[in-house]
C-alpha cells in the first residue's frame, strides 16, 4: 500500500510505474481512478492446441510479463470443457476437468520483464467435442512491504488525502470537512466546492460514506464504525496540531505522474506500502512554494494520520522526484492498489485481481470489466453493498 512523501526541487533517484493506473504528465485528473488502466492489463498470453487425434489433445500455453518487475506469482484460468487431463509439465492445476486454475511450480513463478513462460498439457476428449479456451490470467509482482491497516482505516485515510488532492486541489480538511451528525463530513464550503467541478467529488463522498453502518459487508476487513470512530478522533488531532504549528499556506496540488515505484527501499525492503500518485504543489497563484511553505504541507496531513498520527500508508519526505519539474516541490501520495488491503498486488493480463477482490470506482467506470479472485477464479466487477465499490464476483 502506500505512504505519504514530500520533495522539494527536483533531484535525484528515479522511478518506475507499477500499479495499473497509468497517468500522462501534464495530463489534467478530475477522479482518483485506482485500480484500473491500460498498463494493468499488459502482457501477452495465448493457448494452442498442438496435436489433437480426436479422443485426446496436446496444447501449449504461453505468457509474457509485461509488468516493469519481475514476477511473484502467475496465473492461468483455462476452460477445460469436458476434456479431462491427464499430463501436465511445469505447471501445477486446481482440477483435471472443466473450469481450472493454473499456477506455476516452485522453479518458473519468477518471470523477467518482458520475458516468457511456456507450459503445457494433454487430456482425453471425445472426438467432436468442444475444445478448451483460456479464460483469462494474470500475474503479479509484490515488491512492497506489508502495512498495519487498523481494520481497513488507515489505508481509507489516506484514500481521502489522494481523493481530496484529485477532486479538489489541495489538503484544507479543516475548511472542508466538518463533525456533524456523529461523522465527519464536508462542509458547505467543501460542498460548494465540489459542486463547482464535474465530477461533484465523487470518489470523496464514497470514501465519506464508508463511515455509515452496513457501508461495507467486508467487516472483517473493513469496519465502518471504527473508521468513523477514527476519523473523528483524527479531526480533532488535525484541529489541535494547527493550534501550535503553522498551517499551510494556500496552496494547489496538480498530478503530474503516478502511480509510480519511488524507490524507497533499505536493506532490500521497500520503505513505501505501494505506488505512489505524485503531484506539483504550488501557490494558489501557480507560483512555486518555498521551502518553508512545502515543509508546511505536512501540517495538513494530522487529519490522513501523518505528522501527528501513526498510519504506516502516510510518510513525509524531502527526498527529490525526478517527475517533479526542476524547482518544484513535489508530493508524492498513494493509498491502495485499487482498494484498502494489507498487501500490494500489481498485477498484469487480461484480467487483474485485486487484493481484497474489490476496487474503489464510485462513478462506476470499471462495472462489468473482467477479473480473477484472490482465489483463482474468474469474475467480473460488480455492486455489492457499498456503492464506493465494485468487487470482483466470480461468474
Amino acid at each position: 500500500m502506500k505512504k505519504t512523501f514530500i520533495a522539494i526541487a527536483a533531484a535525484g533517484f528515479g522511478f518506475a510505474a507499477i500499479q495499473g493506473c497509468a497517468v500522462e504528465q501534464g495530463a489534467s485528473y478530475e477522479t482518483e481512478d485506482v485500480g484500473v488502466s491500460e498498463s494493468a492489463l499488459a502482457g501477452t498470453g495465448s493457448f494452442v492446441i498442438n496435436n489433437d487425434w480426436g479422443n485426446g489433445w496436446c496444447g501449449t500455453v504461453k505468457i509474457t510479463n509485461g509488468l516493469p518487475e519481475a514476477t511473484a506469482k502467475w496465473q492461468v484460468i483455462m476452460d477445460l470443457k469436458s476434456s479431462v487431463l491427464n499430463n501436465a509439465w511445469n505447471i501445477s492445476t486446481t482440477a483435471n476437468t472443466g473450469v481450472v486454475t493454473m499456477k506455476p511450480v516452485n522453479y518458473n513463478s519468477t518471470i523477467q520483464p518482458g520475458q516468457t513462460v511456456e507450459f503445457g498439457f494433454c487430456a482425453n476428449a471425445t472426438a467432436g467435442a468442444a475444445r478448451p479456451v483460456m479464460k483469462a490470467w494474470n500475474m503479479a509482482t509484490t515488491v512492497y512491504a506489508d502495512c498495519a491497516t487498523a481494520g481497513g482505516a488507515n489505508p481509507t485515510k489516506a484514500a481521502l488525502a489522494v481523493a481530496m488532492a484529485n477532486e479538489l486541489g489541495t489538503w484544507d480538511p479543516l475548511g472542508l470537512l466538518r463533525i456533524n451528525n456523529n461523522q465527519v463530513e464536508l462542509t458547505q464550503a467543501g460542498i460548494d466546492k465540489c459542486n463547482a467541478t464535474t465530477h461533484k467529488c465523487r470518489n470523496l463522498k464514497g470514501l465519506l460514506e464508508l463511515q455509515k453502518d452496513g457501508a461495507t459487508s467486508d467487516q472483517n476487513i473493513f469496519n465502518p464504525t471504527n473508521f468513523r470512530e477514527d476519523l473523528k478522533a483524527s479531526f480533532d488531532r488535525q484541529r489541535n496540531h494547527l493550534i501550535n504549528n503553522p498551517a499551510p499556506a494556500a496552496h494547489k496540488l496538480v498530478l503530474v505522474s503516478g502511480p509510480t515505484n519511488i524507490g524507497q527501499v533499505q536493506n532490500g525492503v521497500s520503505k513505501s506500502c505501494g505506488p505512489h500518485y505524485i503531484y506539483k504543489a504550488t501557490t494558489t497563484s501557480g507560483a512555486n512554494l518555498s521551502s518553508t511553505e512545502a515543509s508546511r504541507l505536512k501540517n495538513a496531513l494530522c487529519f490522513f494520520g501523518e505528522a501527528c498520527g501513526d498510519n504506516p500508508y502516510m510518510g513525509f519526505t524531502t527526498a527529490g522526484l525526478s517527475a517533479c519539474p526542476s524547482g518544484a516541490t513535489c508530493v508524492a501520495i498513494d493509498p491502495g492498489d485499487g482498494d484498502n488491503g494489507s498487501t500490494s498486488t500489481t498485477s498484469a493480463g487480461s484480467a487483474p485481481t485485486y487484493p481484497l477482490n474489490r476496487v474503489l470506482d464510485s462513478i462506476p467506470t470499471m462495472l462489468g470489466t473482467q477479473c480473477i479472485t484472490t482465489l483463482g477464479k474468474a469474475g467480473t466487477l460488480q455492486p455489492k453493498v457499498n456503492s464506493s465499490y465494485l468487487h470482483c464476483i466470480p461468474s
